[in-house]
């Protein structure tokens, strides 16, 4: 069998690796969510996906982009940046068209920006959009959410959810997240401290996005989502 390495498809600093087997995306709703797919690294270590956003534009291989409400995604200087306005129903929606199963870990160095009341914002994998609630319109997901000032992680299997809380009134720094879909838990880790969750753990492949929306009433200032890099690995 040809190995991980032996396999390389890069695209101006945007590296995809499908090796051991394939990653493949599922089927695209209206809204930017993604089905199943099979397929994955079976032997490793691989890099399933990496992107550190230096390319003059998103490379639309990698990625799908929905927005709306006078919402902006844009690419430069190294950053992905998700940009929505002090309005009521607008969302930034970017997701892998790759889908990874139970067995892969997630990690990106990536902004929220302060939280405050209307603000719904996630990084990790999930199976849709955020939108006004934990757990809501995402559901099953593995991922790193802010909402209404507070930051919480959230697994979610068929509709059911657990969003444990990690900080009050989060500031808008940089953090390096880290979620690891392990069996029937998922390790996050902010910074380096990590915390388990057990409930609610999804089994099903699912796409990476980075979403962010600001509910049927504005915030009171602009909402943003700045990504500096991202991977996708399986051990």
């Amino acid at each position: 069998m040809m190995s991980c390495d032996a396999i390389r498809w890069c695209v101006v600093g945007i590296m995809l690796l499908q090796g051991c087997g394939s990653v493949n995306a599922g089927n695209t709703g209206a809204d930017g969510s993604v089905g199943d797919s099979s397929g994955a690294c079976t032997t490793g270590p691989c890099t399933l996906l990496s992107d550190d956003f230096t390319a003059t534009s998103i490379d639309m291989a990698l990625w799908r982009v929905n927005m709306g409400g006078g919402a902006t995604v844009i690419q430069r200087n190294g950053m992905l940046t998700l940009s929505l306005p002090a309005a009521a129903g607008a969302f930034a929606d970017v997701v892998s068209i790759a889908a990874f199963p139970v067995g892969t870990t997630f990690e990106g160095k990536v902004k929220f920006s302060a939280g405050q009341l209307y603000d719904h914002k996630g990084a990790g994998f999930s199976s849709a959009r955020v939108t006004e609630n934990c757990g809501t319109n995402e559901t099953d997901a593995a991922m790193f959410r802010g909402q209404d000032g507070v930051f919480v992680v959230e697994t979610a299997l068929a509709g059911t959810n657990a969003c444990p809380l990690r900080e009050q009134n989060y500031l808008g720094v940089m953090h390096t997240l880290r979620v690891a879909r392990v069996n029937d838990t998922v390790v996050f880790g902010e910074d380096g401290t990590t915390v388990t969750v057990t409930t609610a753990v999804p089994t099903t492949a699912l796409p990476i996005r980075f979403s962010a929306y600001t509910f049927t009433a504005a915030p009171a200032q602009p909402v943003q989502i700045d990504v500096d890099s991202v991977t996708v690995t399986r051990p």
